[in-house]
């Protein structure tokens, strides 16, 4: 590859502008993707206010050291004149603001970049998982591509057998050092692209949303001049994993023991509540946090699954490019196989962790569950009993009333009939009863006042019988229409 600024030729219609074969990949639908989120993954092209920092490096001393700093990038014409330089090594490094911003580069900027160091376009799957988030976002997902591309046979020596590209992304947990949310960890992840020309011995890195640490080990590997060589950078992967596995431990250890104060209350709730003063109760917000702490156990699983699952297919791409490369390289692929192993074995020893926890998890809840489900049973049965109380003593009274009822119905008609001929319509002078000639106005007035009542009695029960068959209908009409 030659270290000129022409190399930005076609730029702008990245990644059709390699002229990859269509059987290796689809140009044209990255190009679509990469239009489609470019107002979430890149500053505004106007702003032009680029954020990249590329390593710089010395000439080696007379001990093997040589100086190496990071430099920052700010403009597309910045970058072009970097580009003009000759160098065997580039390493770029690409960063947002926070996890939930865009990346801190222009579309023009990346796609100079990425032209000029012939990025394949799969790492665009890399690169679409950064960029604003406009939501919560699954954090399971995962990418790894490689290529190996031994030389033609009438290129090929004892040292030059090999070239290759790699791409993916990796999450760590990491402490976020904010007061909320309660949970004092976070998930990260780092992108990753490495390409090894074996003909031009260029090598070409960037590094996305890299940590400090990762930042800082990569840089003081790169002073010894001795150990960085182009063939050998492979060694950079088991530098990537060792560092995306540190932070796993503190955060299980800090899961384990939030996780043990939640089953407390389930394991030592009274089962008939709390009998005195300070006991615990486990209620259905106990079986609440047990399930949010199941379901981010499994989230957190299944990116230690992701984790594995890459650094599988990092190792057997290097068991496939050790076989190609000269024997000289024979130390560096296996070290870092050997590291990468041991990270994968650390993760898989989280995973466990995490299975158990979440195995714990579910049947800590069932166990309030049933602690609730026991309460509520005797709660139900203690209200059956107050209400067979109730139940019996309404029959008490209903046994009263009816015999109150039927007693006055015994004393109504003779009340009626002391209450009747105790008026003025009848005389009993000369032991003879004499009932009076406007006796009658009372037995109208009377009937017309029962007869009245009948009648509005009639025509209520009427207009709810009509209101009924009305609101039917209305009922009927909705059901046809549905």
């Amino acid at each position: 590859m030659a270290n000129i600024p022409h190399e930005f030729e076609g730029w702008s219609t990245y990644p059709n502008s390699l002229s990859l074969l269509a059987t290796e990949t689809d140009p044209k639908g990255y190009d679509q993707r990469l239009a489609q989120a470019e107002k979430l993954l890149f500053l505004a092209e106007e702003d032009d206010e680029n954020v990249v920092e590329v390593l710089e490096l010395g000439s080696p001393g007379e001990d093997g050291m040589r100086d190496a700093e990071y430099s920052t990038i700010e403009s597309t014409a910045e970058l072009a004149s970097l580009c003009a330089t000759s160098r065997s090594s580039w390493a770029f490094f690409l960063f947002q603001v926070t996890s939930w911003e865009s990346l801190q580069v222009s579309p023009e900027f990346l796609k100079k970049l990425f032209s000029f160091l012939r990025v394949r376009p799969e790492f665009l799957d890399v690169v679409f998982l950064f960029g604003a988030k406009a939501g919560p976002v699954e954090q399971s997902f995962s990418s790894f591509f490689s290529h190996c591309r031994p030389l033609p046979r009438e290129s090929a020596t004892a040292d030059l057998r090999c070239s290759y590209d790699i791409g993916y992304n990796i999450k760590y947990a990491a402490a976020h050092g904010r007061s909320s949310p309660k949970d004092p960890f976070s998930i990260r992840e780092t992108g990753l692209y490495h390409n090894f020309d074996a003909q031009t011995q260029q090598t070409q890195w960037i590094f996305l949303q890299a940590a400090e640490e990762l930042q800082e080990r990569v840089r003081q590997y790169f002073t010894r001049s001795d150990e960085s060589q182009e063939e050998a950078q492979v060694r950079l992967h088991g530098m990537v994993f060792q560092a995306a596995s540190h932070g796993w431990r503190d955060y299980l250890v800090y899961l384990e023991d939030t996780f043990a104060k939640m089953v407390t209350r389930g394991f030592y709730s009274n089962v008939t509540g709390p009998r005195c003063e300070g006991a615990i109760e486990a209620d259905f917000a106990d079986i609440r946090q047990l399930q949010f702490m199941a379901d981010k156990l499994e989230q957190l699983h299944q990116v230690l699954q992701r984790n594995i699952d890459v650094g599988q297919e990092l190792c057997d791409f290097l068991e496939r490019a050790q076989g190609l490369s000269p024997p000289r390289l024979l130390p560096a692929f296996q070290d870092t196989a050997s590291i990468i192993r041991y990270c994968l074995l650390q993760h898989r020893i989280h995973s466990s962790r995490l299975r158990s926890l979440i195995s714990r998890a579910n049947g800590s809840g069932m166990l309030v569950q049933n602690i609730l489900n026991i309460r509520a049973t005797d709660s139900t049965a203690k209200i059956n009993g107050r209400m067979r109380e109730l139940a019996e003593k309404n029959a008490r009274e209903t046994r009263s009333m009816s015999i109150v009822s039927l007693i006055s119905a015994i004393f109504l008609p003779a009340m009626f009939l002391a209450t009747l001929f105790g008026t003025n319509f009848f005389d009993y002078e000369g032991g003879n009863m004499h009932i009076a000639s406007n006796f009658w106005i009372y037995v109208v007035i009377a009937a017309g006042m029962s007869a009245f009542t009948v009648l509005l009695w009639v025509l209520y029960q009427r207009k709810r019988r009509l209101r009924s068959v009305h609101l039917q209908k209305d009922l009927e009409g909705e059901i046809e229409m549905q």
